[in-house]
């Protein structure tokens, strides 16, 4: 297969490298999918060469944490943070995107091309699906992807015997990964549907769950569940009868009930401890949601 993309040779020289660990495979319709291994062991490349327009994506695994990177895309700064080992962030090669590492770095880099991705979608017989949805520099714990590049680095290391079939077989999974979670056909056909996949459901109730007190912004529920924020509220209300604000506050609620249950705890200090801005706060809202005052409440169940 004549290398035309990100990966590769083409990818290590971005990288200051030789020629790096590579895995090659091709759809039905003849679009290359790689994965190429990155590794610096005692120091970071420091400045990646450009890589120049490319109608692909590439998936970075972070096979070890980074502590602090930078990033630019079209020539403009990106705020990044530190990265675990394990994430996954999604760079749009339209973008030219260029890094910056000064400390030691390993990832392994699935190269897909966006007419990859609409193959997968025709056959489908979905809407295109060429557009992955992420937020630029941002990170995720996405396990699915974490699994498939674990599954090929005995490959890449020579531990296993290469074997064609089986590299198929993950990059073309890894493909059809993609579409279904990140592809924008994917998030049409759930709006269309009226609510959260499964997962942005599940998501987005933990983090609110976690964060019940201090609260939590719009924006970051959004981007966990990989819409923009407006998106957002329309699909969680679709799905859980209530916006997300309201839905934390039901969340509360609850978390007041539990700590009123001990007498010993004055109203106010449940209200802050419950994440209420104030004992009248507190009031109002319990009563609106559960018909009685906090007090009243407390005599008929705490007698």
């Amino acid at each position: 297969m004549q290398q035309q993309g990100a990966f590769g040779e083409r990818l290590g020289r971005s990288f200051h490298l030789g020629d790096p660990p590579t895995l090659l495979a091709c759809t039905p319709g003849g679009s290359p999918l790689a994965a190429t291994e990155i590794r610096f062991d005692e120091s970071g490349c420091g400045l990646t060469a450009p890589l120049g327009n490319d109608e692909a994506y590439l998936i970075g695994l972070q096979l070890r944490g980074l502590r602090r990177h930078e990033l630019w895309l079209d020539g403009t700064p990106v705020r990044v943070c530190s990265v675990n080992k394990g994430d996954s962030c999604i760079y749009d090669l339209k973008r030219d995107p260029i890094s910056y590492f000064d400390e030691p770095f390993h990832s392994l880099n699935f190269y897909v091309p966006r007419q990859a991705l609409a193959e997968l979608a025709d056959e489908l017989g979905q809407p295109s699906a060429d557009e992955l949805a992420h937020e630029p520099g941002n990170f995720v714990d996405d396990p699915v992807i974490s699994s498939l590049g674990q599954g090929l680095l005995p490959v890449l290391h020579g531990e296993q015997r290469a074997n064609q079939l089986f590299t198929d077989h993950v990059l073309l999974a890894l493909r059809c990964h993609l579409v279904s979670t990140y592809g924008c056909a994917r998030t049409a056909a759930c709006f269309a549907r009226g609510g959260l996949a499964p997962w942005q459901q599940r998501k987005a109730t933990e983090l609110i769950r976690e964060h019940v007190v201090e609260g939590i912004a719009l924006a970051e529920l959004a981007c966990a569940c990989r819409l923009s924020s407006s998106a957002f509220v329309r699909a969680f209300k679709k799905s859980l009868g209530v916006p997300p604000h309201q839905w934390l506050l039901l969340r509360r609620v609850d978390h007041a009930i539990e700590l009123m249950r001990d007498r010993e705890i004055q109203l106010a200090d449940v209200a802050l401890s419950a994440g209420f801005a104030d004992q009248s706060h507190f009031t109002r809202i319990f009563a609106r949601k559960m018909g009685v005052s906090p007090g009243a409440w407390r005599s008929a169940i705490c007698p």
